[in-house]
């Protein structure tokens, strides 16, 4: 027994060694965050807009909003695309009414979509769920669970249909705080 627990424990210091940290580093344009509260949603700064100008080919996403079936209590919407080597955020606010939108200025890399009836209002997000507005768990998670990389290169700077939908899903994990 004492034998069996000592060999589990080398395996498992062992796995953890050959892991390693893999951090993905984060950007430096962050906007600072007091730490004596707690960050709601709606305590989100006004638009996200990089404060380093990217360089290197730039790129854009363009997509519809399928609005959720009830009013949102919102002044505006805003859409964010999260590029996923950095976690850098880039965002706009368009009216509540408007339903196309278009993110420009990105550098290349890999996105995430995502759009929030601001201030009071649902999130949804650019995914392969098939929902319109979250109503269960299993929406919550199918929702969660399907969002589509967007992947701008050179050879394919502009990406058109970037539909969101999925409304009332848990994404502020992905756009808060925002840089």
């Amino acid at each position: 027994m004492r034998f069996t627990s000592l060999a589990l424990l080398i395996f498992l210091a062992l796995t953890v060694a050959a892991c390693g940290t893999g951090q993905t580093p984060v950007s430096t344009t962050a906007v600072e965050i007091p730490t004596e509260t707690q960050m709601a949603p709606t305590d989100t700064p006004a638009v996200v807009v990089p404060t380093d100008t990217p360089s290197g080919p730039l790129g854009s996403i363009s997509g519809t909003i399928f609005p959720p079936p009830v009013e949102q209590p919102a002044t505006s919407i805003r859409v964010y695309a999260r590029l996923k080597q950095t976690a850098q955020v880039f965002g706009m606010e368009i009216p509540k009414n408007q339903t196309t939108y278009t993110l420009s200025g990105l550098p290349m890399g890999t996105y995430t979509v995502f759009a929030w009836y601001y201030p009071d209002g649902v999130p949804g997000a650019y995914t392969s769920a098939g929902v319109d507005v979250v109503n269960t768990s299993a929406d919550q998670l199918k929702c969660s669970n399907s969002l589509i990389e967007i992947v701008l290169t050179e050879n394919k700077r502009d990406f058109q249909g970037a539909d969101i939908a999925c409304w009332a899903g848990d994404y502020f994990i992905y756009i808060t705080p925002m840089p």
